[in-house]
């Protein structure tokens, strides 16, 4: 808040004509948002994208819906968050050039999941390509242990990207986001041999399509 106060004051005393900038809000309401939106994930789980609107009484009634070119030079990237339920409704895809469906619960044991949610059955991908914007699953995996076990395990890999695969051809989806938190330096060598795996498989995946769907992302 200080800072903005400051920032705000050197630049009028710059310039007299300079606004001044929005300092003056609910700093408590705000920190109830942010922590809120760095939240993991609820505690439960529901079976359908209605469940979580109606438990988050989620509302798509609001729809800003210009149009909007983005700069070529400049990707921006978006998450959809499994419990934000059908909300992708009201977004304007328009203003996105990416966004990942969060997310594939990753067993780092087997390299199956433990939850991918609604991924099988949402119409996010569809409605997301319908304005021009690309749609990647994204990947959890949180933990030093977790990625330990999983990086360490090749069978696991394997199982892992064959099933990622059909999930991507499923939906027609364009690519993976991998989010891999608390990885250990000892894990460096395996994360990068993982990563050279996975890049290979989803683009020899893709050179097998009828259509050319980008695998490998944006």
């Amino acid at each position: 808040m200080q800072k903005l106060i400051a920032k705000r004051d050197s630049l009028k005393q710059e310039d007299p004509k300079v606004l001044d900038v929005a300092v003056q809000f609910d700093t408590t309401e705000f920190k109830k948002r942010n922590f809120s939106v760095k939240s993991r994930k609820p505690n439960f789980n529901l079976t359908s994208e209605e469940g979580w609107q109606k438990e988050f009484l989620i509302t798509n009634n609001k729809v800003y819906k210009k149009n909007h070119k983005l700069d070529s030079t400049k990707h921006v990237f978006g998450w959809h968050p499994y419990w934000m339920g059908n909300a992708y409704k009201s977004y304007n895809f328009s203003l996105l050039s990416v966004i990942a469906y969060f997310s594939y619960e990753l067993d780092p044991n087997t390299g199956s999941y433990f939850n991918i949610h609604e991924w099988k059955t949402t119409s996010l991908v569809d409605s997301a390509h319908a304005h021009g914007c690309k749609v990647v699953l994204s990947v959890t995996n949180f933990g030093t242990g977790n990625n330990s076990k999983f990086l360490s395990n090749i069978s696991a890999q394997k199982t892992f990207i064959n099933t990622l695969i059909t999930l991507l051809r499923e939906k027609n989806a364009d690519g993976v986001n991998i989010d891999f938190e608390a990885i250990s330096s000892s894990n460096r060598t395996d994360l990068t041999n993982f990563i050279i795996d996975l890049s290979s498989s989803l683009r020899a995946s893709r050179k097998r399509l009828p259509h050319n769907n980008c695998f490998t992302g944006c």
